[in-house]
């Protein structure tokens, strides 16, 4: 089909391999999305919901596992990184405004709430365990939101020595430790 892109998810799973083989992930193709996505830049899956960040358009698109269109959000200012709270609102870094944007997937209803005390200049988040993180990478910290965006906790980033990290760029969890990645 010419001058449609698509965009493939993979799902990463270990390889079952004898031991003399070598061992490493093989990517399962579950989803390919046809519908001329320009620079998607996150994706978050939860049930049989894709959602999918592009940018540079300033929207979020959501998708079925099967890869049918079931929303298309309009938004403002600078999203990066994405989330899905426990209760089926995505959550998004706004870079411009120093925040956190809200969006209802199923009304398309966008909400920036004000923290306690501005972030510095957000650029990731994640759900771990039911509880927002977002990594504020211009004060170093990782900063604690409830679901209204009102801030509970901040952990500042430092290393072995106690010297902050240098520039903290994206975060995830995995057995309940969370992993910060600084450039």
């Amino acid at each position: 089909m010419r001058g449609v892109r698509a965009v493939l998810l993979f799902a990463l799973a270990a390889a079952c391999a004898p031991p003399e083989a070598e061992a490493g992930l093989r990517a399962e193709p579950v989803a390919v999305i046809e519908d001329g996505l320009a620079a998607p830049t996150a994706v978050e899956v939860a049930g049989d919901r894709i959602a999918v960040l592009e940018p540079y358009r300033d929207r979020l698109v959501v998708y079925t596992a099967d890869g049918r269109l079931t929303a298309r959000i309009d938004l403002s200012g600078s999203a990066i990184g994405l989330a899905r709270l426990p209760g089926g609102e995505y959550v998004l870094c706004d870079r411009e405004a120093g925040g956190v944007l809200f969006v209802d997937a199923a009304s398309g209803a966008a909400r920036r709430l004000p923290t306690a005390g501005p972030l510095v200049e957000p650029l990731d988040l994640g759900v771990f365990d039911g509880v927002l993180r977002v990594l504020d990478a211009g004060a170093v910290e990782i900063v604690t939101l409830d679901e209204e965006g009102l801030v509970q906790d901040r952990l500042a980033l430092v290393d072995g020595e106690g010297k902050p990290l240098s520039y903290p760029a994206s975060l995830t969890a995995h057995g309940g430790e969370i992993f910060v990645l600084d450039n």
